[in-house]
């Protein structure tokens, strides 16, 4: 008797990953361009460069975590005699599922990437609270105009911010997904695509590189 597959089984035909060539290519949802294509916008903006700091850290470590995995699995993709390649691809776009959390974020992109940003000012602004007494004392007037109520101000600012943005909970909803969104094995194609604009919007919700 064949046994069934779970839903939420890796190879479940519901998954974006076990999509033929033919559904690959198909033209995306409109509402789930127009969200990646906003999405990548914003992230060039918060960090540019970021589609090429993907690929420098694709073709950097490609051939280590291959090799890692082929060590740690002692599983090879052969046939007899025959080998079956799977290329890797960067690509643009969003998977569906992620396309579909992201929308709720819609006009915030600008600031859930900036993140790291209001978090630099929030820690900043913590020292030169500390110090500010000291710093007038050894510079006097030279020390800028901004007293101790000035800079603590801007650290409340900043720190409601963070509360607000953590509310939000992108990256708990992102790992909620429960479906492989930075990158996917399409297994019947076969390829590997690494998702760029979805790398880059979690490592800078992350904050990191």
């Amino acid at each position: 008797m064949k046994a069934e597959l779970r839903a939420s089984a890796w190879g479940h035909a519901d998954r974006h990953y076990a999509a033929s060539m033919t559904e690959v290519l198909r033209t995306a949802d409109r509402a789930d361009e127009q969200a990646s294509s906003r999405w990548a916008k914003a992230l060039e903006q918060a960090s540019p460069g970021i589609r090429d700091s993907v690929e420098r850290a694709y073709k950097q470590w490609n051939t280590i975590l291959r090799d890692y995995l082929r060590s740690e699995t002692a599983l090879r993709l052969t046939v007899g005699g025959d080998s079956q390649s799977v290329p890797v691809k960067v690509v643009g776009g969003m998977p569906r599922l992620f396309a579909e959390v992201m929308r709720q974020f819609e006009g915030l992109e600008w600031l859930l990437l900036n993140r790291p940003a209001v978090s630099a000012v929030a820690s900043g602004t913590r020292f030169m609270e500390r110090h500010v007494d000291s710093v007038r004392t050894a510079w006097g007037d030279a020390a800028g105009p901004s007293d101790a109520n000035d800079i603590q101000r801007v650290r409340e600012t900043a720190e409601i911010w963070l509360t607000k943005l953590d509310k939000m909970g992108a990256v708990e909803r992102i790992i909620g997904i429960g479906e492989d969104v930075l990158g996917a094995y399409f297994f019947r194609v076969p390829e590997i695509h690494l998702y760029w604009v979805v790398i880059g919007i979690t490592a800078r919700a992350l904050g990191v590189s």
